[in-house]
């Protein structure tokens, strides 16, 4: 009886260890804290103790562990997807311009009815997670939209840094609006879609097939979920005050992602991060008074966000100019910083999704305006939830209303515009 009583002890001790490890104090103003605290748990299991850990062994910093653990979340090898499993549509590999992608089919898109196409875009900061980390948001997304969903494993950096993402995203694309027919796609009836990474690589190959390929059909739409737009500065209030709110995303992880994409990744991996931190890996000048100072000045946001509540990082030493020269190009071209574009008009109609406590908030709400402003149908959802939240990785009972809210407004917007006549 003593040993039971010891071992029960023992496991109500790790019990609450466990709980006190997953729990995330929530910032207040959440819509849903519970559904928050159940993702954000999740999150910590599958993602952030693998680089705790490794960190804690000494077996590589930050950066290099982010490189470490892709081969585990990338290594889908030869079988099925997931939801091959679950009925209701017929989801297949296929490789379309060299790229594979995940392939979902109603069961009738065999036949002479042509559905509406939607391409979607994985996150991960162009560095972690696959065509099948997003199967199950990309089913559901198939499911309610009645789309021929193709979701695109794009080349990951580092090994593959920019433009290698966008290159295939634009060739599956344009493959699609040149063929789409073969799918069952509806080739005036596509649109491209994202979060996150994947929202800005969504972002980029609108802008990019409006502007250099018009004798393409034009895209119908394009969805932008939590998206980076921009990476002339990271001190924008929501990088500063989001900064280390919710482990989803923290600023110093889109600073190390942004890194490892532009190529400067390696040995130098940390030091590269923390310079994006510090907003010194471009000069004050270009940043504060070059032509692409007014695309991301802080009288864009609504007011409720123009100022901080919180001191930005403080730089440690002057910016890189040898950095700086280096990436310059890169970080003006729309291709990389949609934002940075010189024309939006003309764009496919866009929903924004945001939300309040995601450090990619002001990237939204500056496109936002910016697309408005350029005569762009534009539909901004404003949520008051977290980076990733939209997600579909747990059963609707788990999930915050927060994301379910944003999800069903993005289904509800591509059935609007993919409609037939």
């Amino acid at each position: 009886m003593a040993k039971l009583k010891l071992l029960a002890i023992i496991w109500m001790v790790l019990v609450a260890m466990l709980a006190g490890v997953l729990y995330t104090p929530m910032p207040e103003g959440l819509e849903d804290p519970f559904g928050a605290t159940v993702f954000m748990a999740g999150y910590k299991v599958a993602m952030s103790f693998p680089l705790v850990v490794r960190e804690f062994l000494g077996q590589g910093r930050f950066l290099d562990n982010l490189e470490a653990i892709q081969d585990p979340i990338l290594g889908e090898g030869d079988r099925s997807p997931i939801t091959s499993w679950f009925g209701g549509l017929n989801v297949t590999r296929a490789t379309i311009e060299g790229v594979p992608v995940i392939v979902y089919k109603h069961w009738d898109a065999d036949d002479d009815k042509l559905r509406p196409g939607l391409i979607y875009f994985h996150g991960g900061g162009w560095t972690l997670a696959s065509a099948d980390t997003y199967d199950w948001t990309v089913y559901e997304l198939a499911l309610a939209t009645g789309a021929v969903a193709i979701n695109v494993n794009y080349r990951n950096a580092p090994q593959h840094p920019f433009p290698a993402a966008f290159d295939d995203v634009v060739s599956v694309t344009r493959h699609i609006l040149r063929h789409g027919k073969q799918f069952g796609i509806d080739v005036s009836r596509v649109g491209v879609a994202g979060d996150s990474a994947g929202g800005n690589l969504a972002a980029a190959t609108a802008l990019h097939l409006s502007k250099k390929f018009p004798d393409l059909p034009a895209l119908k739409y394009q969805a932008l979920l939590c998206s980076f737009i921009q990476g002339l500065t990271f001190h924008l209030p929501s990088h500063i005050d989001n900064a280390e709110t919710l482990p989803s995303l923290y600023t110093k992880t889109v600073t190390a992602f942004t890194s490892l994409y532009l190529g400067l990744g390696g040995r130098n991996g940390e030091f590269h991060g923390s310079m994006f931190l510090e907003n010194r890996h471009v000069s004050p000048e270009f940043r504060t008074k070059s032509k692409f100072a007014k695309y991301v000045d802080v009288q864009n946001l609504p007011e409720k966000y123009r100022t901080a509540k919180n001191a930005a990082p403080t730089a440690k030493e002057s910016h890189n100019e040898t950095v700086f020269q280096r990436i310059k190009s890169v970080l003006v071209d729309p291709r990389f910083s949609p934002l940075m574009a010189d024309d939006l008009t003309n764009l496919p109609a866009a929903i924004v999704v945001v939300q309040k406590y995601d450090v990619l908030r002001d990237d939204g709400l500056l496109y936002a305006k910016r697309l408005r402003d350029s005569g762009v149908e534009t539909v901004l959802h404003e949520g008051k939830g977290f980076h990733d939240d939209q997600m579909k990785i747990l059963p609707d009972l788990l999930r915050s209303k927060t994301g379910l809210k944003a999800f069903k407004n993005v289904c509800e917007f591509i059935l609007r515009k993919t409609k037939s006549n």
